[in-house]
């Protein structure tokens, strides 16, 4: 059992932060509100395409202040700068986290090393010519026949990023290539996905960068099975293959061919890889103009993370009021909630980047903490969640942060239908804040207390730019805050450990 202590005793500023949520206490959100008209602007930042409101959370400049305190005494700008600039922050792994690489320019101005951005472009190149390749007539199965479906087998951060994007971006889907996801050991899950498929025109990537992950490559094997059972003969399989992964001779051995397998490397970590070649299949069923803009949006935010002082520093500033709602307020959960539909799979995404990263019990140096770390990240969409979960939001007994997510331009117009979409995550958000308390005449069952934290990211439109961004948002916002708890988010040994005893269940 962890003995687990309120705020971070490791830090001088603790006893000012305890101080500062026993003041709070004595507060209500709507009179904070009230009383200062001018909130909402103090607390809101820009960067580029997306908006940043904090107003709706427990804090004010006193709080703030101290919260940047705390980063700077666990140096975060130096950390930042390890970060960038190669140096090998997963400690345990000694390995560096250059996923910035991924989606930077040859000519940038951060300190990213060269060689990491020439590897990283002369694999994308070769991701374009056999995108271009495949989505022309010319790449023909043995009847001539163009291919129509795409199966990215996966699992983890192989697959939940791409499936995030390929939902998100429906806009800039190909006109005739769809994209479809494997990740389970559920025979049901490949069942469903092949009875509405034909093997003749179907293209398998398989994505592992051990290229041993079991569900993977059960998956994988079945699949290659169904193709031969469908038709695709063995002088052509080698067309219905593609690997993505660390290890060429495995890939080899499993039967694609050089030119079909792309690299991953140590530097990337599986949660943060959606930029690299496991973004391929993406590429595939949007285009490379698709995937290049998304990598733009990723890069703008890594100039911001990088260049923005702590106090506009939006993803800093997202680590910092997590860190005050889960180690200072005591909130071990957090709810996040789009109101888009094409954003119906963030909240999963979400969960493995933020849990399988900082949901950590020991230290950089291996000893136990006696704080808290990550919190358990959960959600769904709106207006759904309205009508499901959002009762215990407002009345439950576990209070918890919610996190939304509006998109203010429709994609597409249908009557005011995207204004009434707004219009309530608005009405939730006073809600949370306001609740009942200005209405002296309700109590019992109708009673609301409000003053419920909430913060609410604003994009203006679900462009690749703007996702982009979003991802690279939370991805380091998920670096600032294992920095502040001085633990390692880049490997995950209790995810290894429940494998391994699968071993002696089978």
């Amino acid at each position: 059992m962890l003995n687990v202590e309120q705020g971070l005793p490791f830090s001088a500023l603790d006893e000012g932060l305890l101080q500062e949520v026993r003041r709070w206490k004595s507060y209500h959100l709507s009179e904070v509100f009230a009383q200062d008209q001018q909130r909402q602007a103090r607390f809101s930042f820009q960067y580029r395409q997306l908006k940043l409101d904090l107003s709706g959370q427990c804090i004010d400049e006193s709080v703030l202040e101290q919260l940047q305190q705390v980063a700077a005494e666990a140096d975060l700008s130096g950390a930042i700068e390890s970060l960038f600039s190669g140096k090998k922050v997963n400690n345990t792994e000694q390995r560096e986290a250059l996923h910035m690489a991924l989606r930077a320019p040859l000519d940038t101005a951060l300190p990213i090393p060269q060689e990491y951005i020439r590897q990283a472009k002369l694999e994308q190149a070769r991701m374009k010519e056999f995108c271009q390749q495949f989505q022309s007539e010319d790449y023909c199965n043995h009847r001539g026949e163009g291919f129509a479906d795409v199966v990215l087998v996966g699992i983890g951060g192989s697959y939940l990023g791409p499936k995030l994007c390929y939902e998100a971006l429906k806009p800039y889907h190909h006109g005739s290539i769809k994209l479809h996801f494997l990740a389970n050991l559920d025979p049901c899950e490949f069942y469903d996905l092949t009875d509405g498929l034909a093997p003749e025109r179907t293209l398998v990537v398989v994505a592992s960068k051990t290229f041993t992950t079991l569900e993977t490559m059960k998956n994988a094997t079945a699949l290659r099975a169904w193709l031969v059972e469908g038709g695709v003969t063995e002088e052509t399989l080698s067309r219905h293959l593609v690997a993505v992964t660390a290890d060429k001779q495995k890939a080899r051995d499993f039967g694609v061919v050089d030119e079909h397998i792309f690299s991953l490397w140590d530097w990337v970590g599986g949660r943060f890889s959606l930029w690299s070649a496991i973004g391929l299949p993406l590429m595939l069923a949007t285009s490379s103009e698709v995937f290049d803009a998304l990598l733009a949006g990723a890069y703008s935010m890594d100039e911001h993370f990088y260049e923005a002082p702590h106090a506009e520093n939006m993803p800093v500033l997202l680590a910092l009021v997590d860190i005050w709602n889960i180690n200072y307020r005591g909130m071990t959960t957090r709810a996040v909630v789009p109101y888009s539909h094409r954003l119906g799979a963030f909240s999963e995404y979400l969960k493995q980047l933020e849990m399988e990263s900082n949901g950590k019990s020991v230290d950089r140096n291996g000893r136990p903490v006696n704080y808290q770390t990550a919190c358990s990240v959960w959600g769904g969409v709106g207006t759904l969640g309205q009508h499901a979960f959002f009762q215990l939001l407002h009345q439950g007994t576990q209070e918890m942060p919610i996190e939304f997510v509006c998109i203010e331009q429709a994609e597409r117009e249908l009557y005011d239908h995207h204004q009434w979409l707004n219009a309530n995550l608005k009405g939730q958000m006073t809600a949370l804040r306001v609740g009942t308390f200005q209405q002296r005449d309700i109590e019992g069952y109708g009673e609301v207390a409000g003053s419920k934290a909430a913060s609410l990211i604003t994009l203006e439109e679900l462009t690749p730019e703007a996702l982009g961004a979003l991802i690279a948002l939370y991805e380091h916002k998920v670096y600032a805050q294992a920095v502040i708890w001085h633990i390692n988010p880049f490997d995950q040994y209790g995810v290894e450990l429940g494998k391994s005893l699968a071993n002696s269940e089978f």
